[in-house]
């Protein structure tokens, strides 16, 4: 990835924080963006149960961007103050490199319930 192309890239996420059990996103509902913690906690819950927990760094988002029409398989909800850096879905497979949406693929297939992020 050129050094122009990663510029581009950083451009494109928008910030925003979170307040303490406040949902960024919810099972269910369609997809709107890749997700990566900047800093904070969040906790990730399928069908009402937890079943992982973020922290900075961690990225959610990808498996309902992946594959079309995908609703979120999962809701993260902050667990304190969180701040997280959002691309947007439009910008997801137009400025992310094939290598990268190639790693997300490989590690959507192996997406397993318990081990899930949004």
């Amino acid at each position: 990835m050129s050094e122009e192309d990663r510029f581009k890239l950083a451009d494109a996420f928008e910030r925003y924080s979170f307040e303490d059990q406040q949902d960024v996103v919810c099972q269910g509902e369609d997809g709107d963006g890749f997700y990566v913690i900047e800093a904070g906690e969040a906790v990730v819950t399928r069908d009402g149960q937890v079943v992982s927990h973020l922290n900075a760094d961690d990225y959610f988002g990808e498996l309902a961007l992946l594959n079309e029409g995908n609703k979120r398989a999962a809701t993260v909800t902050a667990s304190g103050p969180l701040k997280v850096a959002k691309l947007p879905v439009e910008k997801f497979n137009m400025l992310l490199p094939e290598s990268l949406l190639s790693v997300l693929r490989e590690k959507a297939v192996a997406y397993t319930p318990t081990k899930s992020t949004a």
